[in-house]
């Protein structure tokens, strides 16, 4: 229910225009579910601290993001009509049916990856490998969120008035590949020394971890803001058979590392070059449907 509701106000401020708000309530999350996993962390809570961290950080978010929320906005619940409602549920059915599924299938993912690392090698390794990618996720996913919803608004804003958003999506990538490269690129070139100057010497080799799947994690930064295209456009069907594949590239590339080449960098070289193939693949698809969004109203 609290997600929920979060998720219908963030939705109804980018949708107005309000970033502001928007990047307030994200910037909240994050810091709260930080402080609060260090706070249970030092109180050794185990998982429940985990599950309170969460649901304090989401609480913290949504009350944030209310706040921003105007007068005017709240007056126009009013409006509500629940026949209107029932009719937009019926046209839209396929969004909670396919957007679900695709959302547990990267989670399923995400859970058997750490099963398979877990498997194959030590918990050493799983757990370096789990504070590197966090290390490296968190701050692009916050970011890309971010630049996410306002390419969602203004996307969705284009194609409603029938214009094309080839040269928006295109620009936006190119920002983005822009950042990134470089940035990531260090991390490809020096991720062990660099880890062990800034983190200590016992972070030498989460930082060839770090290096290992930094391509990855790189074309994953520029395609992110613009992955809700798909949704914009109604072919989400398409871009959930499309990332089944994608889940499967990745397992497949640790299941190679632990049972073939029995070495978890190789695992993780693998992965991220399958990866750049793979987005390669979803970068031009995404310009296709950026090309013909006029045509989709």
């Amino acid at each position: 229910l609290l997600t929920g509701s979060y998720q219908i106000v963030n939705y109804w401020m980018t949708r107005q225009k309000q970033f502001t708000g928007v990047s307030a309530g994200r910037v909240a999350q994050t810091t709260t579910n930080a402080l609060l996993n260090l706070g249970t962390g030092l109180l050794k809570t185990g998982h429940a601290g985990l599950v309170w961290s969460y649901l304090g950080g989401l609480s913290i978010s949504f009350a944030t993001i209310i706040g921003f929320v105007k007068k005017a906005d709240f007056r126009q619940l009013r409006l509500i009509n629940r026949k209107e409602i029932k009719k937009l549920a019926k046209h839209y059915s396929d969004f909670p049916k396919i957007n679900s599924l695709h959302a547990f299938t990267d989670i399923l993912q995400q859970s058997l990856l750490i099963f398979l690392l877990s498997y194959f090698f030590s918990d050493t390794i799983v757990g370096s490998y789990s504070r590197t990618f966090r290390l490296l996720a968190a701050p692009s996913s916050l970011i890309g969120t971010a630049i996410g919803q306002v390419f969602f608004q203004q996307a969705s804003s284009r194609i409603a008035r029938g214009e094309s958003i080839r040269t928006l999506t295109l620009n936006l990538m190119r920002g983005l590949a822009f950042i990134a490269i470089p940035g990531f690129g260090i991390v490809v070139f020096f991720g062990g020394p660099l880890f062990s100057f800034l983190l200590g010497e016992a972070w030498y080799t989460a930082g060839l971890y770090a290096g290992a799947i930094a391509p990855w994690l790189c074309v994953n930064f520029i395609t992110s803001p613009v992955s809700t295209l798909p949704l914009i456009i109604g072919r989400q069907k398409t871009a959930f058979l499309i990332s089944l594949i994608g889940n499967s590239l990745i397992l497949i590339s640790v299941f190679y590392g632990g049972y073939i080449a029995h070495d978890v960098v190789t695992g993780f070289y693998i992965l991220s070059g399958a990866m750049l193939v793979y987005y390669a693949f979803l970068i031009r698809w995404f310009v296709k449907l950026a090309s013909s969004s006029s045509q989709q109203r």
